[in-house]
């Protein structure tokens, strides 16, 4: 009995759940990212919450991180940047805006749960109440069209916190798997 393509099914289903694994773990009660915004595309910011936008911030750049959580409950911010190690510290200043379904960069103010500032150039936080399965989106900016540079933001609540995979991640994947199955299926067809 020739055992290969079941070797390659489990070697594929291994492969499968590696991809998963990394391309978005969920962590338990503390999510941590970072990323950089000096090259990112911009957008007109609010002024706190909304609804008003900044006439002196009209082009700031952001990072757009779209994430679900697991359990309700109340969740919080901080955004870090390098230098932060006391309200005056850091090199830029910058500010957190949290939205629900979607965030638009064309329109700030189109779906808005809260925003913050680092007042200072102090860590910008924020806190709300979430819930479980609905789409979030922390964005990222500066507090001025000239704030920008490397962050650190981390994500403290009641479960873990699952990214929402890009397009582009999603397609890759979706590619790995497909690939994986006509090695399977090759394999087969050659015992």
């Amino acid at each position: 009995m020739n055992t290969k393509p079941h070797n390659m099914f489990r070697l594929a289903a291994l492969a499968a759940a590696c991809l998963l694994s990394t391309a978005g773990a969920a962590q338990a009660e503390t999510y941590q990212f970072s990323g950089d915004i000096s090259s990112s595309p911009t957008f007109q910011r609010l002024i706190g919450s909304g609804p008003n936008l900044s006439t002196v911030a009209n082009a700031v750049h952001f990072n757009a991180f779209e994430f679900s959580v697991s359990q309700a409950g109340s969740y919080s911010f901080e955004s870090l940047v390098p230098g932060d190690t006391s309200p005056t510290g850091g090199v830029w200043d910058n500010y957190l805006f949290l939205y629900q379904t979607a965030f638009n960069p064309a329109d700030a103010r189109v779906n808005i749960l809260k925003g913050s500032s680092g007042l200072g150039f102090g860590a910008a936080k924020l806190s709300l109440d979430l819930s479980a399965g609905s789409r979030y989106v922390l964005v990222t900016s500066g507090y001025l069209n000239k704030d920008m540079g490397s962050f650190v933001n981390t994500i403290n609540g009641a479960g873990q916190v699952s990214p929402v995979p890009e397009p582009a991640s999603a397609a890759l994947l979706l590619a790995g798997l497909l690939a994986l199955g006509v090695m399977v299926s090759q394999g087969r067809r050659r015992a």
